[in-house]
């Protein structure tokens, strides 16, 4: 076997090698590229759903800082302004009307 033979034995399959390998890493990067597409699609639409989030709640925001704002202006009817001092506790079981009417009270006075 001459220098000639041994070259191109081992330097056909080299270059070869080197040629797959190349041809393989412009196929991945093609391939993330568009990956990175879809991602940026997908960003946008979290973008968008975040900035209709956003209004939505700022538009619920004011609607509570004016519920607020009317309660705390002027007593709406049925709702004075201490209405957490005055009576009993609302009461949420029947035994609650049982203990009541054994003598424990029930009434909230801080």
């Amino acid at each position: 076997m001459s220098n000639q033979q041994f070259f191109l034995a081992i330097g056909v399959p080299i270059l070869f090698n080197g040629l797959a390998i190349t041809i393989l890493l412009g196929y991945i990067s093609v391939r993330f590229s568009s990956l990175d597409k879809r991602f940026d699609q997908i960003n946008w639409r979290f973008h968008d759903m975040r900035d209709l989030w956003r209004a939505e709640f700022h538009r619920v925001q004011d609607i509570l800082d004016a519920r607020l704002k009317y309660l705390e202006q002027s007593e709406a009817p049925g709702y004075p302004r201490d209405w957490f001092r005055r009576g009993p506790a609302p009461s949420l079981a029947a035994s609650d009307h049982l203990r009541s009417a054994t003598g424990n009270s029930l009434e909230y006075r801080p």
